[in-house]
């Protein structure tokens, strides 16, 4: 084969290769343009749990303005993020994990330029990690576990000024209706305890009942007839029952009545009788009785008594509160006593705003500021774990303090309950989240069981 033959025939060969090659240098030069113009995303996520702050998978994740997903990653272990190789342009980042809830952002990413989304805290959603309860969508009030082991709970809907209201049990797994018919009438339940062997329900309205056979019969309770509710109930060391009654003006702001039995409910007597209402009776490891009151006038206090509900005397609190109310009061494993406030924002008058926790360390005698914060929307409830961590719910958040007192970190949402949220029934937590009951193991409430739930509900 002559020169001028091959060379004649391999031309055309020629041409194809270099009209490819062409294509082939344009696609990779506008990939690598593409590449050099290119912009990143930078951030770091932060949670309140320090220790093992990223048990599970948390995504970063980038959307394009009409959703479409443009790119993606996971957190590392340190809780950082970087997406490379993205397109100038605007977009939205959200952060993601089973437990947390979502944060979306708006960002731009520019050429040659690294975006830096910064420090990004990262909630938890802690209804998410709970099993929630099939219950209707009440608002509820009390949660209760009765000695038979039933649980109880009261809730109740308010519309066109005319509330109705629910008793629920659950027994053997199944939430049903309880028709208390003495209740007829009555625009709430309240309060749920048991005492002795009986469990006792208390109304707004109708003062209270009492089941002597586990909720198959109930009796009315029979009162003064000025006493029209039961917002609290207890039974102590002595075995009497005390109650924390609603006196005075129907509906209005009300007298609040320490009613005390000493026959198992048969008969009720008048202890003490103040012009504030009564929120919440404890009883102490000591033997001492407390209450915590609500008031209109700026003077919601604690009172005492060392013979079982007979006499009661005046805690000492900060003279310069003034205190809308004082809602929960529990006592730690050390001893030390801790009650949280009713926040008077919503309130006329010059009432102490924000949450405050009072601490006594005498048994309840006296008390001083523990913890402030303006932006907290009061403290309504109180717990204190195995770790001897303490949780509050603010109105809508559960806080959590690791170090008493010192650093306080937001452990996760749960939307607004009514008046409390949390309900510590021994190895069981209720949280009310909305109007739903949500039912967690209590070690969940700490860093290494909710980091262990975290884990176990990918």
């Amino acid at each position: 084969m002559s020169d001028k033959y091959l060379a004649f025939t391999l031309l055309p060969l020629g041409i194809v290769l270099t009209i490819t090659s062409l294509f082939v240098f344009a696609i990779g030069w506008d990939k690598l343009k593409g590449y050099l113009e290119s912009g990143s995303v930078n951030g770091q996520v932060v949670t309140s749990l320090a220790d093992s702050p990223f048990p599970i998978k948390v995504n970063a994740a980038l959307h394009e303005l009409d959703g479409s997903l443009f790119a993606d990653t996971n957190i590392t272990s340190d809780g950082h993020f970087e997406l490379a190789e993205i397109t100038p342009g605007d977009y939205q980042i959200s952060i993601s994990g089973n437990g947390f809830r979502t944060l979306k952002k708006a960002i731009s990413v520019f050429p040659k330029r690294s975006t830096e989304v910064g420090s990004v805290p990262l909630q938890f959603d802690v209804l998410m990690l709970g099993e929630k309860e099939n219950v209707p969508s009440y608002r509820y009030a009390a949660i209760h576990k009765s000695k038979d082991g039933n649980l109880w709970a009261l809730g109740f809907q308010s519309k066109d000024n005319h509330s109705t209201y629910k008793v629920l049990r659950k027994r053997s797994g199944v939430w049903n209706e309880v028709i208390i018919p003495q209740f007829k009438g009555a625009i709430q339940a309240i309060s749920v305890n048991s005492l002795g062997n009986s469990l006792l329900i208390g109304s707004a309205g109708n003062g209270a009942v009492l089941s002597r056979n586990n909720g198959q019969s109930w009796e009315q309770l029979e009162f003064d007839n000025d006493i029209w509710g039961a917002k609290d109930s207890a039974e102590l060391p002595d075995k009497s029952w005390v109650i924390a009654a609603v006196g005075g003006k129907r509906y209005q702001y009300s007298t609040g009545v320490i009613l005390k039995s000493n026959d198992e409910g048969a008969s009720w007597h008048r202890k003490i009788e103040i012009e504030d209402s009564i929120n919440k009776i404890l009883v102490l490891s000591s033997g001492r009785v407390l209450f915590s009151t609500a008031s209109p006038k700026n003077r919601a206090n604690i009172y005492y008594s060392d013979d079982y509900g007979e006499s009661w005397d005046v805690a000492t609190i900060p003279e310069d509160y003034k205190l809308r109310g004082i809602s929960d009061i529990i006592e730690t494993q050390d001893g030390i006593l801790y009650a949280g406030n009713i926040d008077g924002s919503n309130w006329k008058g010059d009432f102490t705003k924000g949450g405050v926790i009072l601490q006594s360390q005498d048994n309840g005698l006296s008390w001083t500021e523990f913890y402030s914060n303006s932006k907290w929307r009061g403290v309504n409830a109180l717990f204190e774990n195995d770790e001897k961590h303490l949780f509050v719910w603010n109105g809508a958040d559960i806080n959590v303090t690791f170090d008493r007192g010192s650093e306080w970190s937001n452990f996760g949402q749960t939307g607004a309950g009514y008046k409390r949220t949390l309900f510590d029934q021994g190895e069981e937590l209720y949280v009310i989240g909305g109007q739903s009951i949500y039912r967690f193991d209590s070690s969940v409430f700490s860093p290494v069981g909710f980091n262990k739930r975290l884990k176990s509900a990918q």
